[in-house]
C-alpha cells in the first residue's frame, strides 16, 4: 500500500520523494522546450527555472514539517510533500504567486504558534512584516490580514494592542519606502491591486482535454472524500488542531475569493490550504482501500496531466 509507506516514513521514501520532485518537474520538459516551458513575466528562463526547482520542494518539506511539529496533523507522514508536489500540476503562469505562497508558509508558521499565548506580539509583528513585504511583490497579500485577525479571535488574544502591532508591522515597508521615495526624489506609489475576474464557461470545459478532464476529476472526487472525512471527525481532533483547521479553512476561503473575484492566476495560493485538507484525509481514514485507490488514480492522472502539457 502506498500510503502505508508515505506515514512514520523510512530514509528511503524521502529519497524517492525528492528523486520524484524532481522528474515531476522536469516532465514538461519531454514535450516543451526549454524557453516555452520557462518562459514568463519577462523573468529569464534560467532564473525561473532555479526558482521553480527550489522552491516547490523546499515548499512541500516546509509545509510538511510546519504541519507535523504543530501537532495539527501528529502522525509523522510525507503525505503532504507528495500532494503539495502533484498539485503543481498546473502549469504555473506566475512567479508572485509562487513566491508568495512560499513565503505565507512564515506567516502561517508564526500564526499557529501563537495558540495559547497571552499576547503574542512578536508572533503578530512578524506575521504582518512579511505579508507588508509580500504586498510590494503581490498587492493580493493585504487581504492576508484578515487571516490575521481572524487566528487573533480563534486563539484567544485579540485586543487593541494586538490589532495596533499588526498594522504598525504591515505599515514599516511603505514608510521605508515613503523615506526613499522623499530622499530620491521619487514618487510614492502604493501597490495597486488589478482584478482579472475569473468566469468558467461551458464553451471553456468543452475544450478540456481527456487527461485534463481525468485530472480535474480525481482531485475533485478526492476534495470530497477530504472535506468528508474533516466534517465526519473533526470534533474527535484536539482543540488545538480543530482551531488550526478553521484558521486553514478561512485561509482557503480568502485564497479561493481572490481566485473567483480578482484574479484568475492566483490558482497557487489555493494549494497549501488544499494539500492540507487532502492530506488530512489519506494520513487518517478509516478505509485505507478506497484512499489507496484514489491515491494511486491522483498519482496517475497528475503524472499524465503533466507529461501532456503542451505550451
Amino acid at each position: 500500500m502506498i500510503i502505508k509507506e508515505l506515514i512514520n516514513p523510512k530514509p528511503k521514501a524521502i529519497v524517492i520523494f525528492i528523486v520524484f520532485s524532481l522528474l515531476f518537474f522536469l516532465t514538461p520538459l519531454l514535450r516543451n522546450g526549454f524557453l516555452d516551458t520557462f518562459s514568463i513575466e519577462h523573468i529569464s528562463p534560467i532564473i525561473l527555472f532555479i526558482v521553480s526547482l527550489l522552491i516547490v520542494p523546499a515548499h512541500a518539506i516546509g509545509l510538511n514539517n510546519l504541519i507535523y511539529e504543530n501537532n495539527i496533523i501528529k502522525k509523522e507522514n510525507i503525505i503532504i510533500s507528495f500532494i503539495f508536489v502533484l498539485l503543481n500540476s498546473f502549469y504555473l503562469t506566475s512567479i508572485n504567486n509562487l513566491i508568495c505562497s512560499f513565503f505565507l508558509l512564515f506567516v502561517i508558521n508564526f500564526l499557529f504558534t501563537t495558540y495559547q499565548k497571552e499576547n503574542p506580539f512578536y508572533e503578530v509583528f512578524n506575521a504582518c512584516l512579511i505579508l507588508g513585504i509580500l504586498t510590494y511583490v503581490n498587492p493580493l497579500m493585504i487581504f492576508y490580514l484578515g487571516l490575521i485577525i481572524y487566528t487573533a479571535i480563534i486563539f484567544n488574544y485579540i485586543s487593541w494592542r494586538i490589532l495596533f502591532v499588526g498594522f504598525l508591522a504591515y505599515i514599516i515597508p511603505f514608510i521605508l519606502h515613503f523615506l526613499f521615495c522623499i530622499i530620491s526624489d521619487n514618487v510614492f506609489t502604493f501597490p495597486e491591486i488589478e482584478s482579472t475576474i475569473n468566469l468558467i464557461t461551458i464553451k471553456s470545459i468543452e475544450k478540456f482535454h481527456t487527461h485534463e478532464i481525468l485530472f480535474l476529476a480525481s482531485l475533485g472526487v478526492t476534495s470530497l472524500l477530504s472535506l468528508y472525512e474533516f466534517i465526519a471527525w473533526v470534533y474527535k481532533k484536539s482543540i488545538r488542531s480543530r482551531k488550526s483547521f478553521f484558521v486553514l479553512t478561512f485561509y482557503m476561503l480568502i485564497s479561493g475569493l481572490i481566485y473567483i473575484y480578482i484574479d484568475k492566476q492566483s490558482w497557487y495560493l489555493m494549494l497549501t490550504p488544499s494539500c492540507i485538507f487532502i492530506s488530512n484525509y489519506f494520513t487518517y481514514t478509516k478505509h485505507k482501500l478506497i484512499a489507496n485507490i484514489t491515491f494511486t488514480v491522483l498519482l496517475i492522472s497528475s503524472c499524465c496531466y503533466r507529461y501532456l502539457i503542451i505550451i
